[in-house]
């Protein structure tokens, strides 16, 4: 493009120093077209040159811009915006809140709850129903039974049985033995 305009720059001075010089001229009409034919060309091919150029520049640059722009603006909006909403969010719902509610809660509900009713209810139930019903039932009916049954009834029985044997038998026998002595004595007297 600039070598058209320099050739059609250099054709003009030369045509002009020649005739400067004293040369033949050439006729006007053939060189003045030939000289607008070239500029024309020249121009026209600087145009289209440029305009092809600032095209396919603009073009280049707006498309790879664009492209650039719609790619790590899809990229990021997309991934981090997917990435943040998706997978944090996910992550934190379902993660946390199934670890809040289910383990935790899981865990409160059933483990301690569990725990709490059932050692509750069988240390209740079990342990202090059991050892009140066994041990002190028992112990209540067995050992205080017996022993009122048993102690009290031999002790009572064995007392009154030896004391009323005893001493009914002691004075019957100690009554008659003495009057029996007595009585002989007094037929002795007689």
């Amino acid at each position: 493009m600039h070598c058209s305009l320099r050739q059609s720059r250099y054709f003009v001075y030369r045509n002009i120093s020649k005739i400067e010089e004293g040369e033949s001229r050439p006729p006007l009409s053939k060189n003045f077209k030939h000289v607008a034919t070239r500029c024309i060309t020249s121009f026209y091919v600087f145009s289209l040159s440029y305009h092809s150029m600032y095209f396919l520049c603009h073009e280049f640059i707006y498309t790879y811009i664009h492209i650039i722009h719609t790619y790590i603006h899809t990229y990021i909006h997309t991934y981090i915006h997917t990435y943040i909403h998706v997978y944090i969010h996910t992550f934190m719902h379902t993660f946390i809140h199934t670890f809040i509610y289910t383990f935790i809660h899981t865990f409160i509900r059933l483990y301690i709850h569990t725990f709490v009713h059932t050692f509750k209810h069988t240390f209740k139930h079990t342990f202090i129903h059991t050892f009140m019903h066994t041990y002190v039932y028992t112990y209540v009916y067995t050992y205080i039974r017996l022993y009122t049954r048993l102690y009290i009834r031999l002790y009572i029985r064995s007392y009154i049985h030896t004391f009323i044997h005893m001493s009914v038998h002691t004075f019957i026998h100690t009554f008659i033995y003495y009057k029996g002595r007595e009585g002989k004595e007094i037929l002795e007297l007689y």
